[in-house]
């Protein structure tokens, strides 16, 4: 029973020694184990701001878009029904509008506006495919 214990650990120590690795030494190990947290945490954090950016465009778009709307004469919908359709099915209505009521001049923050919710959401994803915990 000895023997083969011998035997085993002799077998272990000279396998371990073929790949350059010794049971002796202790596995190398980062400085900081907080290392990783903290930019987990920092990914969180520009998370969490580009988000809360992009709502902040959103609004912006919102309340440009009826702002267009109510000042708009040529709209070939009724005006009333673009407001509603604004208030009460906001997302839907925001994607309709431009594409129903194609106008030939944007404002600039229009322009941002539409642009930030767009960068915000590929920022997103670039973080996701970055900080997915590796299980």
């Amino acid at each position: 029973m000895l023997q083969k214990f011998v035997q085993r650990t002799i077998l272990q120590k000279d396998a371990s020694n073929i790949f350059g690795i010794r049971q002796s030494e202790p596995i190398p190990m980062v400085n900081d184990p907080y290392q990783g947290m903290i930019a987990i945490q920092i990914g969180n954090i520009a998370i969490s701001v580009a988000v809360a950016v992009a709502i902040v465009a959103i609004l912006a778009l919102w309340i440009t878009m009826v702002i267009q709307i109510i000042k708009r004469k040529d709209l070939k919908e009724p005006k009333v029904l673009w407001v509603l359709l604004l208030l009460f099915a906001g997302p839907i209505g925001m994607i309709a509008y431009p594409f129903v009521e194609h106008q030939k001049k944007l404002g600039i923050i229009t322009i941002i506006a539409y642009s930030i919710p767009i960068v915000v959401m590929i920022l997103y994803a670039i973080f996701r495919v970055i900080f997915i915990p590796i299980i």
